[in-house]
């Protein structure tokens, strides 16, 4: 495997990472944990994750709507 195709593998692991806690969040309405220092005890909601997805995804908003 060339070195560019191993970061595109590694790239689309880490959009599904952020994607599942982006899902599941939604879906049952997660309190974000206390100790993270961000969005303490909030509740998720579309807007919190697309934030979350945003800060810890690759890409840019552009390609990230066009996936998610």
């Amino acid at each position: 495997m060339t070195p560019g195709a191993h970061l595109g593998m590694l790239d689309t692991q880490l959009f599904g990472a952020a994607t599942l806690p982006w899902t599941s969040g939604c879906i049952w309405s997660w309190r974000y944990p206390r100790a993270a220092g961000w969005r303490e005890g909030e509740r998720w909601n579309p807007e919190i994750a697309w934030e979350f997805l945003l800060a810890h995804s690759s890409w840019d908003e552009m390609r990230l709507a066009l996936r998610a």
